[in-house]
C-alpha cells in the first residue's frame, strides 16, 4: 500500500492485525481515478496476503458508499460524484469478495440508513443527507464475535444528525464509528513454554489472561 501520502496506520499485534486508512477521493479526472484504482488494487492484495495467517480489521475511512441505501436521500443525488461511482463500489464488492470480509455495520444492523459523512453546509448541495462513507470491515469469521457496531448518530433521529452534533462529529464531517468484539474463547488451551523462564512465562500468562478478559474495542473518527 502508498504510504507515502500517510495515509495507513497499522498496529500488528499476535494474531490480529488493524489497518487504519484514508483511502483517496476518487476525484473528477482521469489521473485521480487511476490512482484510486491502484490504491484499491494493492490495498486487496495486502488484504488477501494475510488472510488465513491473522485477523485483519480494516478501517476508517474509505470513501466509498457501498450500496444505495449508503447514500441520501435518493441515490439519484449522487450519480457519478466520487466515492459512489459504480467502479469504486464493485471494486469495493470485488475486495469483500476475494478476502471473504464483510462490512461489519451491515452485518449487525441489516439495511439501517445511516450516514457517517455529512455536508458542512447543512443540507448540502442539491438536498444531499450524507454518505456512509466510514468502516470496520472484518474477515468473515469474527462476525459471530461483533458485540455491537454503530455509528455516533445511530441514537438521534435524522434531523437531529443532520445538524452534526459536536460530541459525535467533534468539528469534523465525519462523525465516529464504534465497533466492539466479544473476547476471544481459543486462548485457555495454550500452555506455557517450558524452555521459558518463570519471568517471562509469567508475563505471557498476564498478557494472554488481558486478551481474554478484555472486549476489542475500536473508534474510528
Amino acid at each position: 500500500i502508498d504510504t507515502n501520502e500517510g495515509r495507513v496506520l497499522m498496529l500488528e499485534y499476535e494474531k490480529m492485525i488493524v489497518l487504519n486508512t484514508y483511502v483517496p477521493h476518487n476525484g473528477s479526472n482521469a489521473e485521480r481515478y487511476e490512482k484510486r484504482a491502484l490504491w484499491d488494487f494493492r490495498v486487496q492484495r495486502f488484504l488477501e496476503n494475510y488472510r488465513g495467517k491473522k485477523d485483519v480489521v480494516w478501517m476508517g475511512d474509505l470513501n466509498v458508499a457501498h450500496q444505495d441505501h449508503d447514500v441520501g436521500p435518493s441515490p439519484r443525488l449522487f450519480e457519478g460524484v466520487g466515492g459512489f461511482t459504480l467502479p469504486e463500489r464493485r471494486r469495493f464488492t470485488d475486495i469483500l469478495a476475494a478476502t471473504d470480509m464483510v462490512d461489519t455495520y451491515r452485518a449487525f444492523n441489516g439495511d439501517r440508513l445511516t450516514y457517517t459523512w455529512r455536508s458542512t453546509r447543512g443540507q448540502g448541495l442539491d438536498g444531499w443527507q450524507g454518505m456512509r462513507l466510514d468502516y470496520f470491515v472484518v474477515p468473515r469469521k469474527l462476525v459471530a464475535r461483533i458485540k455491537s457496531c454503530e455509528t455516533s448518530t445511530d441514537r438521534f433521529d435524522d434531523t437531529t444528525a443532520q445538524s452534526m452534533p459536536i460530541s459525535c462529529f467533534m468539528d469534523s464531517d465525519h462523525c465516529m464509528i464504534h465497533l466492539s468484539l466479544h473476547k476471544r474463547e481459543d486462548d485457555d488451551d495454550e500452555g506455557e513454554n517450558e524452555d521459558e523462564d518463570e519471568e517471562e512465562n509469567a508475563r505471557r500468562a498476564k498478557q494472554q489472561k488481558l486478551d481474554r478478559d478484555a472486549d476489542v474495542i475500536l473508534i474510528s473518527d
